[in-house]
């Protein structure tokens, strides 16, 4: 089997830093337009008061970095889930390539933390690969 592991950072497919760019922009832009939204709002409640002016940038700075935080762990587990599923599909592929080429004693191997729908659809196609080996001996 040829399975050997690849760096997490090497793209597997030409649309995958477009799909980071426009996530991470996307999770910025929303950022900004809230962060906009909630300052026009809070101007309008807070008087000129300098006390209230530090709370009110002391509240928009903790919301903020709870912006940043919830959208840093939503792009962490989108990553590792879409990592668990989209990442073998190179590997499925190129062996598929081998079997393409004759070779029916090659086999698909997944890591042990792929998603279970890839797991059932390999496990299918070591299935069939079992049945092409078995019927070109018989020839």
């Amino acid at each position: 089997m040829d399975n050997k592991r690849k760096s997490v950072m090497h793209w597997k497919t030409k649309l995958s830093t477009p799909f980071i760019i426009i996530s991470i922009s996307g999770m910025l832009l929303f950022t900004l337009m809230f962060s906009i939204l909630v300052s026009i709002t809070m101007s309008d409640q807070v008087g000129n008061s300098h006390v209230n002016s530090n709370v009110w940038r002391i509240s928009f700075l903790v919301f903020m970095l709870i912006q940043l935080i919830a959208q840093g762990s939503l792009l962490a587990l989108m990553f590792t889930v879409l990592h668990r599923t989209i990442g073998a599909f190179p590997r499925i592929g190129n062996n598929l390539d081998k079997v393409i080429a004759g070779d029916y004693s090659i086999r698909i191997g997944l890591r042990n933390k792929d998603n279970e729908h890839v797991t059932g659809l390999v496990n299918k196609l070591n299935l069939v690969l079992d049945i092409l080996e078995n019927k070109a001996k018989q020839k």
